[in-house]
């Protein structure tokens, strides 16, 4: 599959570009703070569960997940709504900052990302670098391989860079 072509939403959490497949993602929709009660706050709420649509799903900032220090955090622009792509059930909610588009790598520009850090694998399976911007943007793989991880206090990308 590191051939096909797909689209994907690209977004960025603090200073990584990323982007996700589309049969990943039930709803984009702005950041609303009442997902986060009582705290009304994303960095606090992280790894706690919201009511949306009156289904009790995992709230993940995903900025803390990417290692970012959770004090210099401004308030998420977007929540994504993340669905199990094989049945479409919504998964979790997850604060980003800025949506850029939509992308549809060509297979030529698509680079294996497994291998660098065990615990990078656990989220991105691939790289895409966009010709025009020299933008090095990563893929996450599908959200019921990386939730768990995710939702862990202990594990930040931060604990464990490559070498």
């Amino acid at each position: 599959m590191l051939h096909s072509e797909e689209e994907h939403l690209h977004f960025y959490c603090d200073t990584f570009s990323l982007m996700l497949p589309l049969r990943c993602i039930a709803k984009v929709i702005l950041f609303d703070e009442t997902l986060c009660s009582p705290t009304m706050n994303s960095v606090s709420h992280h790894g706690q569960s919201s009511n949306w649509q009156n289904i009790a799903l995992p709230y993940i900032d995903l900025r803390i997940v990417l290692g970012a220090e959770p004090s210099s955090l401004p308030t998420p622009a977007h929540i994504i709504v993340l669905c199990n792509s094989k049945n479409s059930q919504p998964v979790a909610l997850v604060a980003i900052d800025d949506i850029k588009g939509f992308i549809t790598p060509l297979p030529n520009q698509w680079h294996q990302a497994h291998g660098i850090n065990k615990y990078i694998d656990t989220f991105f399976d691939r790289l895409y670098v966009n010709n025009d911007s020299s933008v090095l943007t990563l893929r996450l793989g599908d959200p019921t391989q990386w939730i768990n991880d995710a939702l862990s206090n202990k594990s930040n990308l931060e604990n464990h860079h490559a070498h």
